[in-house]
């Protein structure tokens, strides 16, 4: 009787600790999962009592998951020690009194680890999965139980906090800091992961990244490139340039004195709109209504001119190559594009950037990113650090700039890419097509 006794008793305090130890893992997981921005606009903006004190934890979140994680784990291990003799001794005396030595053996085994299954599952994952759905609620629940809560475990841990914060000053760190918040990478895991699980769209997981990549990226990447160019010389008149504006539908129209490498200013189109019905506005001199352009090298990051774009009040900018010369023109609009994707205006031409036919193949726009493609297609174009469009990635394959009328091709990274359209001398659209041979890099007839 008096081992029953000890059985239930031994049982009791089992079920206690581990009951106590599934309450502190709790309380760590829900410091854990709270959302310190959440907590910091609810106590700042809305003066929410109970979010000022949650928030007040969670600043303290390292010293808060220590206690707890090493209270849970300390009352584990009591558990484990406190009862394990005894449920063993009640198998082998109940159950296993008469068995052979061997079978004795397998029922302390068998005792042990459904032991420390009862442990780890219900005092420490089972806890930690459930309030990491209700990490808000159960926060706010127990608010009134963190003044106890907390003198309880600093007594239950404070000789390892002190070891803990020895060995951390010893490694040269000092305990006090907090730890580096979020990174741009753990930003960008996470978007990931949202978007996996259905909760971010992909054109949000690409309009952050996108963010990111501002900063980064230069200017020659979303400028128009020379060849694109529509401008005026500065002997034209302006209806001239009017009539430039009117056919080709753009805002804003670069002046040139001798060639497009020598641009001298820019024509708003709506500075001609006071101009029509005027009998003498083609004798009007263009260079008396032309505004100042600003001038930028190619290597200039999109957030540089962006910031330049802002202070000067101008919307476009003259991208110089190394020689001093032209490579394109780079707008306001561009910018904001690299960010959010394409805007098509009233102006714009409706064909896609890519486009996915039918049969499975896609339709590229030569000056699409050699980015966006490998992305596509999940391959490598191993494309050299000076060509940043499909186009120009084409053009070096082939080793010559197709005439009109050829649709050559080329095999590259198991994807066959076929001219389809070319004006100038510029390669306009790309059929891309996947193939079953293996990688080549190939021209073909």
């Amino acid at each position: 009787m008096d081992d029953i006794g000890r059985y239930i008793w031994t049982a009791a305090g089992f079920v206690l600790l581990v009951l106590i130890a599934m309450f502190f893992s709790a309380a760590a997981t829900a410091v854990a999962s709270l959302s310190g921005s959440t907590l910091k606009r609810l106590a700042e903006e809305e003066e929410d009592e109970k979010a000022q004190k949650l928030y007040a934890i969670k600043k303290k979140q390292f010293d808060f998951s220590l206690y707890a994680g090493a209270s849970t784990l300390t009352l584990l291990i009591a558990a484990a020690l406190i009862s394990t003799g005894t449920f063993v001794h009640a198998v082998q005396t109940l159950w296993l009194s008469e068995a052979d030595a061997w079978a004795k053996g397998l029922g302390t085994a068998g005792v042990i680890l459904f032991e420390w299954v009862i442990l780890v599952t219900f005092g420490y994952l089972f806890p930690k999965k459930l309030v990491s759905y209700h990490a808000e609620s159960f926060g706010y629940f127990m608010l009134r139980l963190f003044p106890v809560l907390g003198g309880i475990m600093r007594v239950v841990v404070w000789p390892l906090t002190a070891l803990t914060r020895l060995f951390v000053r010893m490694a040269g760190h000092d305990p006090n800091k907090a730890a580096e918040g979020i990174s741009e990478e753990d930003i960008r895991l996470m978007v990931d992961t949202g978007n996996e699980m259905g909760t971010i769209e992909m054109s949000e997981r690409e309009m952050i990244n996108n963010v990111f990549e501002f900063d980064d990226r230069t200017v020659d990447a979303v400028m128009t490139h020379r060849t694109e160019i529509c401008a005026a010389r500065i002997d034209q008149s302006l209806s001239d340039v009017l009539s430039l504006v009117i056919e080709e539908g753009f805002s804003r129209i670069p002046i040139y004195k001798d060639d497009i490498d020598d641009i001298v200013g820019v024509v708003y189109a709506k500075d001609l709109l006071c101009f029509v019905g005027d009998c003498d506005f083609s004798n009007k001199p263009l260079a008396e209504h032309m505004h100042s352009v600003i001038y930028v090298p190619e290597s200039t990051r999109c957030r540089m001119l962006f910031k330049q774009f802002k202070e000067s009040k101008q919307h476009m900018a003259v991208i110089v190559d190394e020689y001093g010369g032209t490579a394109g023109i780079a707008t306001m609009e561009d910018l904001i594009e690299s960010i959010v994707g394409d805007i098509q205006d009233e102006y714009d031409s409706e064909e896609e950037e890519i486009a996915r036919l039918e049969d499975g193949s896609v339709s590229f726009d030569g000056g699409v990113s050699i980015e966006k493609v490998e992305e596509l297609f999940d391959i490598d174009l191993d494309a050299d650090e000076d060509t940043d469009t499909l186009g120009g990635l084409v053009i070096n394959l082939l080793g010559r700039i197709p005439g009109d009328g050829e649709q050559p091709s080329v095999t590259v990274g198991g994807v066959l890419f076929t001219v389809t359209k070319i004006e100038e001398r510029r390669i306009v659209r790309i059929l891309a097509q996947r193939v079953p041979e293996e990688e080549t890099t190939q021209e073909e007839a």
